[in-house]
Order: structure tokens, then sequence, then C-alpha cells
């Protein structure tokens, strides 16, 4: 109840608590307030976990692109290692302005995930993704939030599903039914590639809701074997 109280009393989320042998750290858009040491040290951060994470390259989107923009419009969730304050994992939200027919709104875009070797399959998933989102839906009074998500990863498709209501494609609703939910993917290709490192020449299938051609604006080392993404929102 505490951390909902302290959630729901800012105007930025700032907060702080233990999770096990862990302390987890969740700052809503730290670019538009963190002073210029407390940023560069979370960029620091975020970097030594990635670098940890990919056995070659270096992404260069996102959070990790060194924009303060980015940071301006991300939530961060990142977890250290109390014993030695090592962080071992992160999280970073996207916030995106959409339109949605005639109005606008506010998507999450589940972002990147990256987690040290090391510290997989010690049940941070929850926090990484559930608990920051419990608390947006906290902040946001209640009301219906707008997510995506892109991945290559099965295991992520599934866990987004079994998380979210609504979310296409799925195996409940394998393509789009709800009109809203092609807008919002158009305005996202449109305008927020940037966000999850998909270049211009990338090609969005609406009847699928898969990018094909998609790494080529930044998240070139996060291709596997095939160069297909899949997008749920």
């Amino acid at each position: 109840m505490r951390l909902i109280a302290k959630a729901v009393s800012k105007d930025y989320l700032d907060v702080s608590f233990q999770s096990g042998t862990n302390t987890v750290e969740i700052v809503e858009r730290p670019g538009r307030w963190m002073t210029a040491d407390r940023l560069e040290k979370l960029r620091s951060d975020l970097t030594g976990i990635a670098t940890a994470t990919l056995e070659t390259g270096a992404l260069d989107y996102g959070v990790l692109s060194g924009d303060r923009e980015r940071l301006e419009n991300a939530i961060v969730t990142l977890v250290r290692r109390t014993t030695d304050g090592k962080p071992v994992a992160f999280n970073a939200l996207s916030l995106m302005d959409c339109n949605l027919s005639a109005s606008r709104c506010r998507i999450i875009h589940l972002g990147l995930v990256m987690i040290d070797p090391q510290e997989r399959q010690k049940g941070l998933s929850w926090i990484l993704y559930g608990l920051t989102c419990l608390l947006l839906f906290i902040r946001g009074g209640l009301r219906p939030l707008y997510v995506s998500n892109v991945t290559q990863v099965p295991a992520v498709v599934g866990m987004v599903c079994e998380t979210f209501s609504e979310v296409c494609p799925s195996p409940e609703e394998p393509e789009p039914s709800d009109f809203r939910k092609i807008l919002i993917a158009r305005d996202i290709m449109l305008n927020h590639r940037h966000v999850f490192g998909v270049g211009a020449d990338a090609d969005f299938d609406e009847n699928r809701f898969v990018i094909r051609n998609a790494y080529t604006g930044g998240s070139d080392d996060l291709e596997k074997n095939n160069r297909t993404n899949h997008q749920a929102s």
C-alpha cells in the first residue's frame, strides 16, 4: 500500500522498494526532471545491462540511443542486486501519443527488456512488466490502457496474451476485429518506429499484425534466425 501511495502522490513515478534480494527502482519520464548526474548514472546502468545481455554488437535505439528525448517519454524499471548494487535487469516502457479516429490516446509500449544472463529464471518478469503497468493503471484512475508490444520471441507473445486483455494477435483473436487496433497500429508504424528500432523500409502487414524487414532502425543486433517481428496491441 505504501508503494501505491507513493506512486499516486507524485507528478512522476519515482519509487524504490525491496523485492527479495533485489532493489527495484521505477522512474517515469526521467529525462524531464532528473539531475544530469543521476540521468547519466541511469544511462550507464542501462548500457551495462545491455552489454552483459547481448552476445555481440550494441543497440542504439530507444533509451540506449543517448537521446534525452527518449528518456523524456520513457518509464524505466531498474533492478539491482541489493548485496552489491549491481544493475541486473531493466524494462524501458515508452509512452506514445497516437491518433484514434477523431481523438488522441496514449499508448504504453512494453518496450525493451533486458536481464543479465546470470539473473534469468528468477521471477523478474512480473516486476519488469506487470507491476509497472499496474501502477500506471492505478495512477490513471483505473481507466483502460492501450498497450503495444513488438517481439519475435514466442514466449513474450504468450506472456502478453496471458497478462493483458483483448490482445491481438492472439489465439482468441488471430486477426484484428476492432478497427481501433488497426488505427493505433497504423499510427505507431507511421510516427513511432524509432521507439522499437524499426527503420522506414520495414513493411507492416495489417492482416496478421506482422512487421517484415524489421531490423533496420537500430535494433539490428537483436536479430535472430528469422527477420519477422510480431506486434500485439
